[in-house]
């Protein structure tokens, strides 16, 4: 094996100065919640990135608050991220002082607005609240100190660039689907240009949505190959791969000691011309598309 002493960031600095880890816990179908958010801060998780439509706010704030009460971690040690669903777009402040609630907590480090398109029911469209008027109420809540910082999730080049128009408080994040197999490189070309970090879900192209995944990445042979050379399981070098490209990652697994082999992703770096074959990998393999609340239309089109 090729010695690699070199260790990949632990932490990205944000467009705001504020301090962000750079690999945390996803909650996106998890399972024993609250227990598994407990164990994940135990093990040095320090990110947590859950949303109103998860339906297990509560569940992650029990785990927090009881993190906190053992004295496993301070609350200002943890940055906890949570989303804006689109039926709540008409009053932001409303739905992030309930999701607070749900959370047991006073403030959040990030909250993001899930997906840019207005909410649809029964086939209609709300078109009541357009987006700059959505961003000056998000903008709001940092005035309120209800969120340290505000951000975007699903959000294209033409919508980013559209926002710089009238944001008074830049984005800090766009959290889109990336992983080799859809490397999204348009979309983190232009959040670099702007200073929005880059987070990832879906990092482990293991997340289904509403497609059967066919691909198995951890199959691939490059990633088998590398997985030999650094002595590093798949997901690891699958990890460390956007790691190094200060992506931020949110894997999730009901698995503590998978977790904690996720979180050891940090404690390696693979070289430059290894992470370029691994972009070359891209296959353009999105699956977080096609939900029933676009109404039969391409959230991405």
């Amino acid at each position: 094996m090729e010695e690699n002493t070199k260790f990949v960031k632990s932490e990205i600095t944000l467009n705001n100065g504020i301090q962000m880890p750079l690999i945390g816990i996803g909650t996106f179908k998890s399972q024993d919640t609250e227990h598994n958010i407990y164990e994940c801060i135990k093990a040095g998780f320090r990110l947590i990135d859950t949303a109103l439509v998860y339906e297990n706010e509560i569940e992650v704030g029990k785990g927090i608050k009881k993190a906190i009460e053992d004295g496993v971690v301070k609350r200002e040690e943890l940055f906890v991220v949570t989303k804006l669903w689109m039926s709540n777009r008409n009053d932001v402040e409303k739905a992030l002082r309930s999701q607070l609630e749900n959370l047991q907590l006073e403030y959040v480090d990030l909250y993001l607005i899930h997906w840019p398109m207005p909410n649809c029911k029964e086939a209609v469209f709300d078109f009541s609240t357009p987006m700059y008027k959505v961003w000056e109420n998000m903008e709001k809540l940092v005035e309120l100190k209800l969120t340290r910082s505000i951000g975007i999730s699903n959000f294209n080049v033409q919508i980013m660039l559209d926002m710089m128009c009238y944001a008074k408080i830049k984005p800090v994040v766009n959290q889109i689907e990336c992983n080799p197999y859809f490397t999204n490189v348009e979309v983190r070309k232009c959040c670099k240009a702007l200073n929005i970090a880059v987070m990832a879900y879906n990092s482990l192209h293991k997340g289904s949505y509403l497609k059967e995944i066919k691909d198995d990445i951890f199959s691939d042979e490059v990633i088998e190959k590398f997985s030999k050379k650094y002595s590093r399981t798949p997901a690891q070098i699958i990890l460390n791969w956007a790691l190094s490209k200060e992506i931020i990652v949110i894997p999730k697994s009901s698995n503590i000691y998978r977790a904690k082999e996720n979180l050891d992703s940090l404690n390696f770096k693979l070289i430059e011309e290894d992470l370029e074959e691994i972009d070359n990998l891209n296959k353009n393999l999105r699956y977080c598309t096609g939900f029933p609340f676009m109404n039969g239309l391409d959230n991405f089109a």
